[in-house]
């Protein structure tokens, strides 16, 4: 799978600069294997730090054997891939991602498709 990269307009004033953050949610699906590893490289390429986060919905219940089994080898597999990983509990997952998106520095918004070229919001 090839991804072509378009970096982010940037201020030439790098003093004023926080170095680039990347993150990426974390769900208990198989395709998320893919959203992890463009993002893994997107931080690469931008030479940035790499956090996940997932969001665990309390009115939800427990997940499937199977949806646990998923979510643990994402985040592993986050880890692997550099990724500092945290979890997080509930209801307002956008609220959540976005309040964590500035704790840990993400002002970038990547909009990752894979096998699609990567853009800026």
């Amino acid at each position: 799978m090839e991804t072509s990269f378009v970096p982010p307009r940037t201020n030439t004033d790098s003093m004023s600069q926080k170095p680039p953050h990347i993150l990426v949610v974390i769900t208990p699906y198989p395709t998320n294997r893919a959203v992890i590893q463009q993002a893994a490289a997107a931080a690469r390429a931008y030479k940035a730090d790499l956090s996940a986060v997932y969001v665990e919905k309390r009115h939800l219940g427990q997940l499937t054997s199977e949806a646990q089994k998923l979510l643990r080898e994402n985040s592993r597999y986050a880890t692997d891939l550099g990724a500092s990983v945290q979890t997080m509990q509930g209801e307002d997952e956008a609220f959540l991602i976005a309040e964590f998106a500035k704790l840990c520095g993400a002002g970038h918004h990547v909009n990752i498709h894979p096998g699609h070229q990567i853009h800026e919001l």
